[in-house]
């Protein structure tokens, strides 16, 4: 069973016990909303990474951001990512797209999620086994 808890005042992290749930977190400005009051993804990670039954975030990049540079949308896929992280992470647009936007922007932000989370995963990999060589 997948619960969807979408709008600003998603019960994401009290829904944490459900067996299983993916938790929707919407956009929000700078911050996004759990239940009424904005509080950052770092913390929304926490949270869910804390809960006995591990479960995903779903986290949304402002779409106007299509309206931008590919180099500004990298970068914005860059610190939403980094604030999230990679894993049990879905990440989207937060209301889709506008009929004015250029599709290839769409597709920029397709491929950055892509790259980007490969990158971070190759990094931490690479850090797990530096460090485990270390404690040898």
């Amino acid at each position: 069973m997948t619960c969807v808890f979408d709008d600003a005042h998603s019960p994401c992290i009290d829904a944490a016990d459900m067996e299983p749930v993916w938790c929707g977190v919407a956009w929000c400005g700078v911050v996004f909303r759990l239940r009424f009051r904005c509080i950052e993804p770092e913390e929304a990670r926490r949270r869910v990474d804390g809960q006995k039954n591990k479960k995903s975030l779903q986290g949304n990049l402002d779409p106007c951001t299509l309206y931008a540079t590919r180099e500004t949308i990298r970068k914005e896929v860059s610190v939403m990512l980094k604030k999230f992280g990679t894993q049990g992470y879905i990440a989207n647009l937060g209301h889709g797209m506008h009929p004015t936007m250029d599709p290839d922007h769409a597709h920029e932000f397709i491929l950055s999620v892509q790259q980007e989370s490969a990158a971070m995963n190759d990094a931490a990999a690479a850090a797990a086994a530096a460090a485990q060589q270390g404690g040898q």
